[in-house]
């Protein structure tokens, strides 16, 4: 099997991102499936990834593309001012840094050269101190890559999780969530679910918004402001119809209820 080249992205280079990327691509399980490669300011990796027998090769050439033991191949996105980098602060070349290795990890996917890009954790802080407008990996990646709405969810075995919302202040996701919003995502993972992931009955439970959700009548009211507006009662399911399929969306139900 030919194995795919996969760019991991350092992340914000004043946080644990260089260390966990370095981790990554010499772990045994991700070199049997692909060719690992880390984007991003290769200074920060000789100066602060302390990592036993480490060897950092910068990759000019794919053909360069070695594995050796200990040896971690680098596709080096130099910045200018990376020697002013303070570890541990959100700072303006950190959010930069981060910034460009995200650009050409991407336009190194859309060109072929990659099968897959993973992204290093982000500083939300650099990211404003740089000047830029996204709030997250998740926007950031679908501006670059001209996508439409798109969607965040997070799996750990069988299980998916959806986030109707992102990036926003707490007191602020009540009002953003609407029964239109909370179809119109599930309508989308739901169509990912069966086109990438090859389910044939993706089952989606919306879990409300305060852990005791349903629980109780007490509860219910003393929360009523931290429901999602509009949407029926726990125990009604909600039918969604799109593209001569249906969607059953039981809930809202309490947050652990959906993983037993």
């Amino acid at each position: 099997m030919t194995r795919p080249f996969l760019a991991i992205t350092l992340g914000d280079p004043a946080g644990c991102g260089p260390w966990v990327g370095v981790r990554a691509a010499l772990d045994p399980r991700v070199r049997r499936r692909a060719k690992p490669i880390l984007v991003g300011d290769a200074w920060v990796l000789h100066h602060f990834v302390r990592i036993k027998n480490l060897r950092l090769t910068p990759l000019l050439h794919w053909a360069d593309y070695s594995e050796k033991p200990g040896q971690v191949n680098v596709w080096h996105i130099p910045h200018p001012n990376i020697r002013t980098l303070v570890l541990g602060q959100a700072q303006k070349v950190g959010g930069q840094s981060a910034c460009e290795s995200v650009r050409t990890a991407v336009a190194l996917a859309q060109s072929g050269q990659v099968a897959a890009v993973v992204t290093g954790p982000v500083s939300k802080e650099s990211f404003k101190a740089a000047g830029l407008a996204y709030p997250g990996h998740t926007e950031m990646l679908a501006a670059l890559s001209g996508a439409g709405p798109v969607e965040m969810i997070m799996m750990a075995g069988t299980l998916r999780t959806l986030l109707v919302t992102r990036h926003l202040p707490l007191k602020e996701v009540p009002g953003a969530l609407t029964a239109r919003a909370i179809v119109d995502s599930v309508v989308r993972a739901d169509q990912w679910a069966r086109s990438a992931l090859g389910l044939k009955h993706p089952r989606w439970v919306l879990c409300g918004l305060n852990p005791h959700a349903g629980t109780t009548v007490f509860l219910e009211v003393k929360n009523a402001a931290l429901s999602p507006p509009r949407w029926p009662r726990s125990d009604a399911k909600v039918s969604v119809r799109k593209d001569r399929s249906r969607r059953t969306v039981p809930g809202p139900t309490t947050g652990p209820d959906p993983m037993i």
